[in-house]
């Protein structure tokens, strides 16, 4: 990623756990990380900063030269590594078209699904990759249930002949 004088303000996208490098036009003397609990950022060279995804979140990084001027600044986007997870679930599941991403410090599953033991298996294999997992998976075949429904028909007169008194009572 390089950030350049006319283009001041970009975004970069990081992996928990893995690096991404920037390179600015101009050289930096000082780092200004927003939140350092979601972004470890070091510097390479005088124009070149490394950025290390540590939890899930957004920051902002200000880049300064010499007397506080501002060389560059962009906002870090940290997210789950989903592309392992991604071909697990291709592997496993090779009929189904499931898509895992990272939304908002969570892994969501979308797609399609043959059945809802498919998408329990996913949703669960999922979990392993992250804590919070939003399904949004359809199910192409949803189970069905057979349900099996009697009407009967009764009137006073069958009533009286066995026995039974239709008229309420006004105690109880």
């Amino acid at each position: 990623v390089q950030i350049v004088a006319a283009k001041r303000t970009a975004t970069v996208g990081v992996s928990i756990g893995k690096t991404e490098d920037v390179r600015t036009d101009a050289s930096f003397v000082e780092l200004v990380v927003a939140d350092p609990e979601i972004a470890d950022v070091s510097p390479l060279t005088d124009r070149t900063l490394s950025i290390l995804g540590r939890r899930s979140g957004t920051t902002r990084v200000s880049a300064y030269a010499e007397g506080k001027k501002l060389v560059g600044v962009f906002d870090v986007e940290v997210t789950h590594d989903t592309s392992m997870l991604q071909a697990t679930l291709a592997r496993q599941f090779p009929g189904s078209k499931i898509r895992a991403s990272s939304v908002n410090g969570r892994i969501m599953l979308s797609g399609a699904v043959h059945d809802a033991p498919t998408a329990e298996r996913a949703v669960l294999l999922a979990r392993q990759f992250g804590p919070d997992i939003i399904n949004t998976m359809t199910v192409m075949s949803p189970q069905q249930v057979m349900l099996e429904v009697r009407f009967i028909e009764a009137n006073r007169q069958a009533g009286r002949e066995l026995g039974v008194q239709w008229n309420p009572t006004a105690s109880n």
